[in-house]
């Protein structure tokens, strides 16, 4: 609820003062990538590390557009600098490009104060997205976090509203409270966001959690709040980890009257990649259609512990379809490999046949040879696909040859 206010306030942004529109699309690729960057720092960050080290991250985007085209969208760079003492500041300066071909400079600036921790000074903001318009940075949004003992308490958010025609000037976005049990571990939350009807603080929605005995969830309930104001039931989710307490399965269900198993994620973890698919279940799990596959690619170190290539892909008409890369790469001047030389991995999954390499592969020919000799198929892409489906293949070995200007490799592929 308290993202998609934003996303909705956002999307609504009233052409004042020369100050340009900002699309929806344009909006969730700001909240998503600020968010990353914070789940980055919380998942990556290491306290016995040796934080002089500075790191440079430049990125760049590609998304569908209207003709279903994969093209560039955006680019910019993550900074991670010293301010002196136990203080740090991560920023991410990104140019995004909206469907309508305009450009707009957006901001987001992360304090730290030492790791793994965010900023516990209440006196100074641990978040703050801005536009960039005419070379000036407009703030919009601040983000503080409050500790007591180590645990996050509260987490608390305001936004510029003047920057959308409304007369409040800088107020409460939302503010979300952390519950822990007498072990730490993290037993609920709950948000409340600003009402546009009369500006006042409101419920919009709480989590309940039950952990294993290491603090980690086994299961959640969402809990979001009627018209009535009554705080009811809407979602439940389940989680299984592996033996490295990493989610490997996430189940959620839907109707609160008697919890209907809706849809899963399932998550691999190898060497160098990771990739989670989602599927959806229409008769509570009987049958399964796949929906949505996310892979990360961890192939070079980058700072923060940063993955190099992200991707998504849609399963559309029996087929994965490619969505969004995000690419990105070491450029504090600290590399020492040089990703062009690297070479790619392939095997069999099912029909499909999966590629994993550190970059995205462009204008490449894509051949399978049998035992024999004989081509069984041979396709160029522009940009080459995580996934190629291959049909009526039998048992057996196979090579697959990639062919293009940055990457020439050989794989043999064990079909079972």
């Amino acid at each position: 609820m308290k993202k998609l206010l934003l996303l909705i306030t956002l999307g609504l942004i009233i052409i004042n003062s020369g100050f340009s529109q900002i699309s929806q699309n344009t909006a969730k690729k700001l909240f998503k990538q600020s968010n990353e960057v914070v789940q980055n720092l919380k998942n990556h960050s290491n306290p016995d590390a040796n934080f002089e080290i500075i790191g440079k991250i430049c990125s760049e985007s590609w998304g569908l557009d209207s003709l279903d085209n994969l093209v560039k969208n955006g680019e910019g760079t993550m900074t991670l600098d010293h301010l002196g003492g136990d203080y740090y500041t991560m920023t991410q300066d990104q140019i995004q490009i909206d469907e309508n071909g305009q450009a707009q400079e957006i901001v987001s600036e992360i304090y730290i104060k030492g790791l793994p921790t965010y900023q516990e000074d209440p006196h100074v903001d641990s978040l703050i997205i801005s536009v960039v318009q005419a070379g000036i940075k407009i703030p919009i949004i601040w983000q503080r976090f409050y500790y007591d003992s180590g645990n996050l308490t509260t987490a608390v958010s305001k936004m510029n509203y003047a920057l959308f025609g409304l007369p409040i000037g800088i107020a409460l976005l939302d503010s979300t409270n952390y519950y822990y049990d007498n072990k730490d571990f993290l037993v609920a939350e709950s948000s409340y966001g600003l009402s546009f009807t009369d500006f006042s603080a409101s419920i919009s929605d709480s989590t309940a959690y039950t952990n294993n005995a290491k603090g980690f969830a086994t299961e959640s309930i969402n809990y979001q709040s009627d018209f009535d104001g009554n705080i009811m039931p809407v979602e439940r989710f389940t989680y299984e980890y592996d033996s490295q307490d990493r989610v490997i399965k996430e189940e959620s269900y839907v109707n609160p009257d008697n919890w209907t198993l809706s849809g899963k994620t399932s998550t691999d973890y190898q060497s160098k990649i990771t990739i989670a698919l989602r599927e959806n279940t229409s008769d509570a799990g009987t049958s399964w259609e796949s929906t949505n596959l996310d892979s990360t690619y961890f192939t070079v170190d980058l700072p923060l512990g940063f993955p190099n290539r992200t991707a998504s892909y849609e399963f559309v008409d029996n087929d994965w379809k490619i969505s969004v890369i995000n690419i990105s790469k070491d450029c504090s001047g600290t590399a020492t490999q040089n990703i062009e030389n690297l070479s790619f991995v392939s095997r069999f999954e099912n029909d499909d046949i999966v590629i994993s390499s550190d970059q995205m592969i462009n204008n490449a020919n894509v051949t399978l040879y049998n035992t024999n000799g004989q081509v069984v198929f041979n396709q160029r892409f522009n940009i080459v696909p995580e996934r190629i489906s291959t049909y009526n293949l039998l048992p057996g070995i196979y090579i697959l040859k990639i062919d293009s200007k940055d990457l020439r490799g050989v794989n043999k592929l064990i079909k079972f």
